[in-house]
């Protein structure tokens, strides 16, 4: 099925655009989202008439894309949640999840604008992909970890002297209770 594009589609193409595309992907995607036309004469004369309405809106999004991609670079987002001491996380870390954490920056983003190819479930610095229009993206640095101070670590921040001292110590504490117990347990 033939469409005329209303506005830049990755992968597919530019406003104005006449594209050949399968039936369940214009009707069920392009035509709902508003993103296309079937591509008739009819059709073919309307866009023309609203073409330079169309690239002006297309032009006014993609400015405000470019400005949102310069407040993006370079940003660094943490993540704390639960995870084993394998670094495996109970859960996953979604798209969604990325979305409410740049919300509370401010920052609003679309849940099409993140592409991330699987959800993220261990701990570590992971590099998301947000597409904020048709050649605009940016690369932001999510950081998955257990706790503030682990956190900081993975970012590469200082880490105050207290809050890892006493993240020793707990560590000691709990290696020691471990290693008694089944001593015990044993000896009786």
């Amino acid at each position: 099925m033939e469409v005329v594009l209303l506005e830049s589609v990755p992968h597919l193409g530019h406003v104005g655009d006449i594209r050949d595309v399968k039936v369940g992907y214009a009707r069920n995607y392009l035509f709902p989202s508003k993103k296309a036309l079937r591509a008739t004469a009819e059709n073919k004369k309307f866009f023309e008439s609203q073409r330079a309405e169309l690239e002006k809106r297309n032009a006014k999004l993609r400015q405000e894309a470019e400005k949102l991609s310069l407040s993006l670079t370079d940003k660094n987002i943490q993540i704390i949640t639960q995870a084993a001491q394998t670094g495996a996380l109970y859960g996953s870390i979604t798209g969604r999840d990325i979305i409410d954490v740049l919300a509370k920056d401010g920052v609003v983003v679309k849940p099409q604008h993140v592409l991330l190819p699987h959800p993220i479930k261990a701990v570590g610095v992971h590099p998301v992909i947000l597409h904020l229009h048709h050649g605009v993206e940016v690369s932001i640095k999510v950081i998955v970890a257990r706790n503030p101070a682990e956190a900081a670590l993975l970012s590469g921040e200082k880490v105050p002297a207290a809050a890892s001292s006493e993240e020793a110590s707990e560590e000691v504490t709990i290696t020691e209770e471990s290693t008694d117990t089944p001593l015990e347990e044993e000896n009786v």
